[in-house]
């Protein structure tokens, strides 16, 4: 299958960032797990074929004018490793938030940073935005420690913003600003 449309800017070593494609479907739906779901947002109710279908379609057809965005992250090895996600994108205020979605087999092998970093140089370096920020689960410590080496800053904590598995749990607010973004990984792709 020929890609569509891509940006060189959204590809690193590890991953690159793409459109979806409805060939992605199997991928989403054989990793789909209670724990990533969890750590990633909410756990569901499982989906028929047909609403994972529909699922896709609506983020295949959804007519964008903005610069939200749903990308899929493809391994090296051309593999569906997970997405990243741009849920909210204000250009006047310069700020964006963004989420991410690993597969288990894909955990722990940098991807998820190297992900990030691109997402951000693009945000940062090419549309001009000035703020990052996400929200993580304060049980979610692997996601924490990643968001902290990168060089995000905590700013807040909401206290029993979430419940799940029988408890109510902290979201705890991570940012970066486009300058501490520069400083650490610079606005420019290094070269090879």
């Amino acid at each position: 299958m020929v890609d569509g449309w891509q940006l060189d800017e959204l590809a690193g070593k590890l991953v690159r960032l793409r459109e979806p494609r409805l060939d992605d479907l199997d991928a989403f739906v054989a990793f789909a797990d209670s724990d990533g779901d969890r750590l990633a947002g909410e756990t569901n109710l499982p989906r028929t074929a047909d609403q994972s279908r529909r699922w896709l379609d609506d983020l295949l057809t959804r007519p964008r004018d903005d610069d939200t965005a749903f990308l899929v992250l493809e391994s090296a090895e051309g593999a569906v490793a997970g997405s990243v996600s741009v849920n909210r994108a204000h250009r006047r205020h310069g700020r964006f938030s963004y989420g991410i979605a690993l597969f288990p087999p894909f955990r722990r092998r940098s991807i998820g940073s190297e992900a990030i970093v691109l997402l951000l140089r693009f945000y940062f370096g090419e549309l001009r935005y000035q703020r990052c920020e996400t929200e993580i689960y304060a049980f979610n410590d692997a996601s924490l420690a990643l968001h902290e080496k990168l060089g995000f800053v905590v700013e807040g904590r909401r206290r029993r913003a979430l419940f799940t598995q029988g408890e109510f749990h902290d979201i705890v607010t991570v940012a970066m600003l486009r300058e501490e973004f520069a400083d650490r990984h610079g606005l420019l792709a290094s070269s090879p």
